[in-house]
């Protein structure tokens, strides 16, 4: 909820300020003349209010000779003088009666001329760029008494740039500039120079909509030559079929863009009335065309099909070849042949191409690029150049390729592979022996194999034997490696053929560390806190080949592989855990290629026979209260059996229970102290001499009546055998109160209730369980009871 709170302030007498009533003619007077007014009637005042008229009045000053002054009560008089403006105002200081501060009031004057006077007023025109438009200022000018037309002469001025101004007489001719912004306007200050003291007045030019014919481009032709340099200027404004919407401002090449394709050569703007084509070094002769844009004064660019067209005619070089490649080798020949690409467009016509290597022409081909077999080495590498050939000589520019001849090597003679061991085990290397080798053109060998590593290995002209000390073979199973010779020379590319020679194949495979390690351990609990732990190894044979030695150790002790076998026993105390090593190594040929050692832990297993003689006592102190009595299992349940080791018993069932009258369902089993239960739960008995289970007596009183006899009952446990304990009540300490609490007398030695007794207590009780034989205490307290006033009995009537 939004509360607002508001002040009404109300204005007292001496706080309202005077202004002139709307709506009250302006006071009218003829030049050279005077004339008197009432301010009460133009100054608006509060009902039953008088005004007052101070003595400082003056003019406002717009004319030289006129004068405002107070006449008498709230009047005044201005006296008009002569001359212009013919408006002006009189200051006068009024204030209502009683007030202390004086308010300044502007009342307006109009003087009517005794001369004919004009009167400028503001007016607007609209002019296109690149129009003319005349303008007669008398629609300007109003008068006052009578026209005057012959004796006005104006002026005008302005600043803008958007309009150029001529003044003949009241003509004003006004032209649009060209570049004029369409909705742009300028003011144009016309006065008037005959009749002093006229205010002057704005005429508001405005820009309006340009031609709506849109400039275009004229059409041209030019024919340039390569041999006069890279590039040519061509004059494109004024051509033929060039149309300008305001031809007082010649048209603006803005932009040059071809319209086909016309390789190696660009356009672009030189000035604003001419473009330059230019050209690259190896451009061939074509006929090109272009378009291009021009721009009028309006900003108003051409575009599409009103943009201007050249045609650019070039004479020039034939452009390289876009290729020359080898198309086959042999023993000591070599064939190219010569793609002409771009060369075919050539203008004069194509007549063929040049072949030169260092310097040198080797060939001469056709126009189609085929050309004759050319005599080189094997193996050696040369560059060869191509060039294309026209009338007017070769291409500024020529394309290469490398090119030689080859033959492929020939097979080694033998190769053999022996195992290598690794230093991680993981096995998978094998040593290569490669012996034949043809130095002279095998200048590496290529090592694959199904699972291995591709591998290359240098030759060098002297190497007919060849050592791989070490070659991932990858595998450990039965494989193959294959030698394959690779040539001193590259095999020209994209020929065919192949860089190799026959292959050799050896068989081989890799020797590694035993795989799948396993250790199995079995303990067995011998009855007597001890344990036996069986330990058998297993592994994997990682390598065709190879075979496996064991040894199995207490963790943490040397372990040395032999062979003895995969398989110990060790005899230990139960109840803990015990860790062994089992080392396993791999064997080829006498040397050891990897060991691998595994931990394993096992918990030497105890006797799981659940717990035996335990037994509870029921306490022979009970624990009373006014109406009960119990007897508990306080202590824990023992027995002669001594737990197995780093166990402790555990029981459930209690105690403490509140099971009475039955079997409490007490149970007991070993714990391990850090594994968990060891044992079945067990039941636990009573020992012998004990009650069987928890016992329980209550006691009350049922019937407590002034005049009649103190009730009391009980009940108790019963034993297995039916009996109960003995409960035996004493009226010896009874004491008997009224409602008021005072004693009342009673029969001592009796349970005879007194009339008006209201509470009795010294009830007193004792359980005796003796009669069972279980040794518990008897339970003796004493109780108190509510009782019934009762009525006196009446007496037998006088006679």
């Amino acid at each position: 909820e939004v509360t607002t709170y508001a002040f009404l302030r109300v204005p007292g007498d001496d706080d309202i300020e005077l202004a002139l009533r709307a709506g009250v003619p302006a006071p009218e007077v003829t030049e050279l003349e005077s004339v008197t007014f009432d301010l009460a009637d133009h100054v608006a005042l509060p009902r039953g209010a008088s005004l007052e008229v101070g003595d400082d009045v003056r003019a406002a000053g717009a004319r030289a000779e006129a004068a405002c002054r107070a006449a008498s009560g709230t009047e005044v008089t201005y006296d008009a003088g002569a001359g212009a403006p013919f408006s002006d105002a009189c200051q006068v200081p009024v204030r209502m009666v009683g007030q202390q501060e004086w308010t300044y009031l502007s009342v307006p004057i109009t003087i009517v001329a005794l001369d004919p006077q004009p009167e400028l007023a503001p007016a607007s025109l609209t002019v296109g760029p690149g129009e003319t438009e005349a303008f007669d200022l008398r629609e300007m000018t109003s008068w006052q008494l009578r026209e005057d037309w012959d004796g006005i002469s104006y002026a005008v001025s302005s600043e803008g740039r958007a309009f150029e101004i001529a003044l003949s007489g009241s003509t004003l001719s006004i032209t649009g500039a060209d570049d004029a912004v369409p909705g742009g306007q300028e003011a144009v200050v016309v006065s008037v120079t005959s009749h002093p003291g006229v205010a002057s007045a704005r005429l508001l030019l405005r820009v309006g909509a340009a031609p709506s014919t849109l400039p275009r481009g004229g059409s041209v032709t030019q024919q340039c030559s390569q041999a006069s340099g890279g590039q040519c200027t061509i004059d494109v404004v004024g051509a033929g079929g060039e149309v300008n919407p305001l031809p007082g401002t010649p048209l603006e090449v803005v932009g040059v863009a071809p319209t086909g394709a016309c390789t190696g050569v660009t356009f672009a703007v030189a000035d604003a009335s001419s473009v330059v084509a230019s050209w690259s070094s190896d451009a061939p002769g074509a006929t090109c065309s272009a378009s291009f844009a021009v721009r009028d004064a309006q900003g108003r660019v051409s575009a599409g099909e009103r943009n201007g067209a050249l045609l650019l005619d070039l004479q020039g070089y034939p452009r390289a070849p876009a290729s020359v490649t080898q198309t086959a080798y042999a023993d000591g020949r070599i064939t190219l042949r010569v793609d002409p690409g771009a060369a075919r467009q050539a203008y004069p016509s194509l007549t063929g191409f040049v072949i030169r290597s260092g310097g040198q022409v080797v060939a001469r081909c056709g126009a189609d690029g085929t050309c004759p077999a050319i005599s080189a080495p094997n193996g050696e590498q040369r560059v060869y150049e191509a060039r294309a050939v026209n009338g007017v000589g070769e291409s500024r520019s020529a394309v290469g390729t490398t090119a030689w001849a080859y033959d492929p090597p020939p097979a080694p003679d033998a190769v053999s592979a022996t195992p290598v061991a690794t230093s991680s085990g993981e096995g998978g290397v094998i040593r290569l022996e490669i012996t034949g080798i043809d130095t002279a053109e095998t200048g590496s060998l290529r090592l694959t194999s199904p699972s291995g590593d591709e591998s290359t290995v240098s030759v060098s002209r002297w190497d007919t034997r060849v050592t791989v000390p070490e070659y991932r073979i990858g595998t450990n199973a039965a494989s193959t490696v294959t030698v394959t010779p690779l040539s001193r020379f590259d095999v020209p590319p994209g020929l065919g053929g192949s860089a190799s020679g026959s292959s050799v194949t050896v068989a081989a495979n890799g020797v590694g560390a035993p795989r799948n390690a396993q250790l199995t351990l079995t303990a067995t609990n011998n009855g007597d806190g001890t344990a036996t732990i069986v330990a058998t190894g297993s592994a994997t044979v990682n390598g065709q080949g190879s075979s496996l030695r064991y040894d199995i150790v207490e963790a943490g002790r040397f372990c040395r592989p032999d062979d003895d076998g995969a398989r110990a026993e060790f005899e230990v105390d139960d109840g803990e855990e015990y860790s062994y090593d089992m080392c396993v190594e791999s064997t080829y040929g006498g040397r050891s290629f990897g060991e691998v050692t595994v931990t394993k832990a096992v918990y030497a297993v105890q006797d799981d026979d659940a717990p035996r003689g335990y037994t509870f006592v029921v306490d022979a102190r009970p624990d009373v209260t006014s109406n009960r009595a119990e007897w508990r299992i306080r202590d824990l349940p023992t027995s002669d059996e001594d737990p197995p080791r780093f166990n402790a018993a555990e029981f459930s069932g209690g105690p403490p229970t509140s099971v009475f009258d039955g079997d409490p369902g007490i149970r007991v089993r070993y714990v391990h102290q850090w594994r968990g239960p060891t044992t079945d739960w067990a039941g636990v008995t009573p020992r012998a001499g004990s009650a069987p289970y928890q016992v329980q007596a209550t006691w009350s009183v049922t019937s407590c009546v002034g005049g009649g006899t103190l009730q009391r009952t009980s009940s108790s446990s019963n034993a297995p055998g039916g009996g109960t304990a003995a409960i035996t009540f004493g009226n010896g300490s009874l004491r008997y109160f009224d409602a008021e609490n005072n004693p009342l007398p009673h029969e001592a030695g009796t349970w005879q209730v007194p009339v008006g007794a209201a509470y009795v207590e010294g009830i007193s009780v004792t359980v005796d369980w003796s009669a069972q034989g279980w040794g518990l205490r008897n339970a003796q307290t004493t109780f108190a009871a509510t009782c019934q006033p009762g009525e006196a009995p009446s007496e037998p009537p006088a006679g």
